[in-house]
């Protein structure tokens, strides 16, 4: 939270609420509880009932006097027919701190500025600590004193939004880093996405909690974050005791945290009445829409005591759908209804439900990587955004850069899950639109697979600027090393379809691959000298081994419609430089990653024209030139660069001159005005009774 932002609170409850008188507190950062601002204006009376408080929301506005750092803000829920020893008389309210018998929720509240970027890291067994970091500023810590009693679940997304105090126009900021086990709500997630901008993570990746045994009577399963109100799908194996719990019957299955209480205004219950209930109700029924019961059958398949079901339950907009199967026996029920703000499933614990199934609807968002403390028990998938250089995940298993193990999915509760419709599967894994591997839920034997099979490589990406120096080309394919294969994009290096490119990729490619994306792939091979004016390059067919070689300098024409995307490669600094020779001359081909200038008789080709640099001539990345040399005491630098392919003798129509011929001799335009050298910037000119082109 940023000074100035904006909490909203919402939340749902049973008939019992309505008895409750509710008081709000946030520690000001001094050990001082205050009132909320009387945000919450909405409470129970002392001694009187609120049904407001049944489904209500309160908005609170960070103030600028809360202090930077870490603090709570803290909800009472109190019986409201008697004060209890904590009532305050003189200000009409319970004491933040005083005697409760109803719940007390302490949300975690992270208050910094909004230049502020936020590292999370573990302080003790007993306590945390947020650094709040800041350019020209002293790190602000808080200590593990301030941190006490039951948290609230700690997102990560990718950036966050918020207005600053005394401002109109809401500013993103990025989360950058997670750290340690910042993470004590103890939900059960069962699946994770890690944010493309996430950097680090610490050992809360391997751990989550099972199910909460909240009083002996039902079971919470926090699913980690909020089902989508558009679709989701809920899967389970229910077996019920032989017997009914009670008179009237037992709960299945239901949204919020208490199975028992309605009404169910924005949520569900799974109801089984009793064999012998005493208004003579029978089988299962729905309950949405306030107390609504909808019968879904008496017939065998709903007496569900002693016997193993397979239940479903699936939701799109405006309409929920239950189906029970037992062996063959199969029935189901659908109720017109709204079912909103799930994060929660509540089940009688004695009716043994044990879910192998979430699934939500493709526009969900995913589980954050936070909120895990004990080992991952229900987690079925794990995958990673396309761009996060830093991690990655195959087979089930989160894999750091340095390929270690961070977190792997429990064989036995190793599945399946639903994905959007943009990706596609093949051989079992779950492929993005560029056949990338985003992930894949483990096989049935995991331990094998991963004492028995080498690591799969990080998958990483990277998009390579033509316009990168050499520093920054290093600093950016630094986590594409060797042994690290990733993604690997040109995005600005686009080669032309009709005219012959210069290529120089650093990383290798398959012949496959070169097929596909060039149309013609040549490599330098041999140097002649035809006459005192010409030199001719000559050019073989590039080999499956050439293409293999990273920064291997090409000569290439690119196939219409393809672009420089390729997959699984590692990435490597160095370049290879092909050498040629005669009697007379040396032709060196190299090839450059990096932007850079060119030197004197060095020659760079454009528009199937090669230039000789005599003045400094700008070559972006990813590009090769050629440099030409001579041997023999009565060689010269050649008038004509010629280039052979497939013996084929092609000149490139550029005159070459020699750097004393520029200074020389005077230069006129195609009309006959002479100009200076210095006014011979591009274009084509008379020299030497000769037309050159620059």
């Amino acid at each position: 939270m940023k000074v100035g932002d904006e909490l909203t609170i919402r939340w749902t409850a049973g008939n019992g609420m309505n008895y409750c008188f509710l008081t709000a507190y946030v520690d000001d950062a001094a050990g001082e509880r205050g009132t909320f601002n009387n945000c919450f204006y909405k409470h129970g009376n002392h001694g009187g009932q609120c049904a407001d408080l049944l489904n209500h929301s309160a908005t609170y506005k960070v103030s600028p006097n809360i202090k930077e750092g870490m603090t709570t803000l803290r909800l009472r829920f109190d019986g409201a027919w008697n004060s209890h020893g904590s009532w305050d008389e003189a200000n009409g309210r319970f004491t933040a701190d005083g005697m409760t018998n109803r719940p007390v929720y302490d949300f975690t509240l992270i208050v910094g500025k909004p230049s502020h970027t936020a590292v999370f890291d573990r302080f003790n067994q007993d306590g945390w600590e947020v650094a709040c970091q800041e350019t020209g500023e002293n790190t602000l810590a808080l200590t593990g004193a301030w941190h006490t009693g039951n948290q609230t679940k700690l997102n990560v997304p990718a950036s966050v939004q918020g207005t600053p105090l005394g401002s109109t126009t809401a500013q993103t900021y990025q989360v950058v880093s997670l750290d340690e086990n910042f993470f004590s709500a103890n939900p059960t997630l069962t699946e994770i996405t890690l944010p493309a901008s996430l950097q680090k993570i610490g050992n809360a990746a391997s751990y989550q909690t099972v199910a909460e045994n909240k009083n002996g009577n039902q079971q919470t399963l926090d699913l980690g974050t909020t089902l989508p109100e558009d679709a989701w799908s809920i899967e389970a194996d229910v077996k019920m005791p032989a017997t009914a719990l009670n008179a009237w019957g037992s709960c299945i299955l239901a949204s919020g945290n208490n199975a028992f209480d309605g009404p169910f205004n924005t949520g569900f219950q799974l109801y089984l009445y009793a064999p012998n209930h005493s208004e003579g109700k029978k089988g299962l029924c729905m309950k949405t829409k306030g107390n609504v019961e909808t019968i879904m059958g008496e017939g065998e398949i709903f007496d569900l005591y002693g016997k193993e079901v397979k239940m479903k339950l699936s939701y799109t907009t405006g309409k929920l759908v239950c189906s029970f199967t037992s062996g063959q026996e199969h029935a189901q029920k659908e109720v017109n209804c709204t079912i909103k703000n799930v994060s929660q499933l509540t089940w009688a614990m004695q009716s043994d439900a044990l879910f192998h199934s979430i699934r939500y609807a493709q526009t969900a968002t995913t589980a954050p990587v936070a909120d895990m403390v004990a080992p991952a028990t229900h987690l079925q998938a794990i995958h990673v955004e396309k761009g996060n250089k830093h991690y990655s995940s195959e087979d089930g298993v989160l894999y750091d850069a340095t390929q270690t193990l961070l977190l792997a999915v429990p064989t036995a509760l190793q599945g399946t899950v639903d994905l959007p419709a943009i990706f596609k599967g093949a051989e079992g894994k779950a492929l993005d639109a560029n056949q990338q591997v985003f992930f894949r839920v483990a096989p049935a034997h995991y331990a094998t697979l991963r004492t028995n099979r080498a690591l799969p490589a990080h998958r990483a990406s990277v998009d390579l600027s033509q316009d990168w120096d050499a520093t920054t080309f290093a600093q950016n394919v630094a986590h594409l090393g060797t042994d690290v294969l990733g993604e690997v994009t040109l995005s600005n290096r686009q080669p032309f379809v009709v005219n012959w490119n210069t290529l120089c990729l650093p990383f290798a490619l398959t012949e496959a691959e070169a097929q596909i994306i060039f149309a013609e792939t040549y490599v330098l091979n041999k140097v002649i000298a035809t006459n005192s004016d010409a030199v001719t390059l000559v050019f073989d067919k590039a080999s499956a081994n050439d293409v293999q070689q990273a920064g291997q300098p090409l000569l290439v024409k690119m196939n219409e419609g393809k672009t420089l995307t390729f997959h699984n490669k590692a990435v490597t600094e160095d370049v290879r430089e092909v050498k040629v020779m005669n009697d007379a001359y040396q032709a060196v081909m190299v090839g450059n990653f990096d932007f850079r200038q060119l030197k004197n008789q060095e020659f760079f080709i454009n528009q199937n024209k090669f230039y000789f640099a005599d003045v400094p001539v700008n070559l972006r990345g990813y590009r090769a030139h050629i440099q030409l040399h001579t041997i023999a005491p009565t060689a010269s630098m050649p008038r004509e660069l010629l280039i052979s392919t497939d013996g084929a003798v092609t000149s490139i129509d550029g005159t070459i001159l020699t750097p004393s011929e520029t200074e020389a001799s005077p230069i006129y335009t195609l009309d006959g005005r002479r100009i200076s050298n210095g006014q011979a910037k591009k274009g084509v000119f008379i020299k030497n009774h000769q037309k050159i082109i620059r």
